[in-house]
């Protein structure tokens, strides 16, 4: 129920027209630079899905008030932030330069016989792209994916993130420790690919000792994880096999790095799909991390 006061508020508002308000924008801003100087005028429109660049609501924002002497922005976005300032570190890649690198639909429709994709794949979020989209090709390749020889998991608190799929549900916010027990189970049984890890990566070992409680006296197994993300250990442990036995991809969704600690469900990702050891294989484990709201998935896997 409103408050008085905000009932009160509204009242005051008119109608007015597109000069006067205008007019209004522009002397606000005028006692603003005058007052407190440029540094206290803050660019915060997003404008994510914008159709085209012209009309991309922050670059014109931007261009305006840079016009008028400069702004206070932000860094990084709200869509992959944690990505952004993870992935250098990780990867020597920027975020930009990784998500071109991800192997692409026809390619997983081809080979991938085991997709684990956390946050399933949204066909709905999907079509909402920057600067806007003219094909929607998410949702007639998943169906072909089903139709096909690939077995789609989606591990997420939602049945609905990934049609055709057999549903996890996975107890939110509890990812990383379900990745960290495949991981475990993976190493324990002696399928880590030894071979890509020590050509491709470094700090391997220091990985191994944090799954197997060497460095922290907790064992990261299918039992650990099961008591915190509701999947059973059993699951957990036919998984770790399955996803070194079969042409296999991992997807995560964006969303999941945008919470507390969202660089760890990611950072978990990119270290299962090291250890499964397929990047650079058609279809197979090249790590993504796409599309738009909450953990939703783009084409690219």
């Amino acid at each position: 129920m409103a408050t008085a006061a905000a009932t009160a508020r509204l009242t005051d508002l008119v109608e007015v027209s597109w000069g006067e308000a205008l007019d209004h924008c522009a002397a606000e801003l005028s006692r603003v630079r005058e007052k407190h100087g440029n540094g206290a005028i803050f660019a915060g429109s997003y404008g994510w899905s914008s159709a085209g660049r012209f009309h991309h609501a922050q670059s014109q924002m931007r261009r305006f008030l840079n016009l008028a002497g400069g702004f206070v922005g932000a860094r990084e976005t709200y869509s992959h932030a944690a990505a952004e300032v993870l992935f250098p570190h990780v990867l020597g890649l920027s975020n930009r330069a990784f998500q071109d690198e991800v192997t692409a639909m026809p390619a997983v429709s081809e080979a991938c016989e085991l997709m684990l994709a956390f946050g399933g794949i949204s066909p709905r979020t999907a079509q909402v792209a920057s600067s806007g989209t003219s094909r929607h090709e998410v949702a007639p390749w998943l169906e072909n994916l089903a139709k096909g020889r690939s077995r789609l998991i989606s591990v997420s608190p939602r049945r609905g993130d990934l049609d055709n799929a057999e549903w996890w549900p996975i107890r939110p916010g509890t990812d990383t420790a379900l990745i960290l027990a495949l991981c475990h189970e993976i190493v324990a049984a002696g399928r880590a690919n030894e071979t890509f890890l020590n050509h491709c990566t470094s700090g391997y070992e220091t990985f191994r000792d944090y799954l197997s409680g060497k460095s922290d006296g907790t064992v990261k197994s299918a039992e650990w994880a099961a008591n915190i993300c509701d999947i059973d250990s059993g699951m957990i442990r036919e998984m770790a096999v399955q996803l070194t036995e079969k042409r296999s991809l991992i997807s995560m969704t964006w969303s999941m790095q945008r919470g507390d600690h969202g660089e760890q469900p990611i950072w978990a990702g990119l270290a299962l799909a090291a250890i499964i050891g397929q990047i650079g294989l058609p279809g197979a484990v090249t790590l993504s991390a796409m599309a738009a709201p909450r953990r939703s998935a783009g084409q690219h896997g």
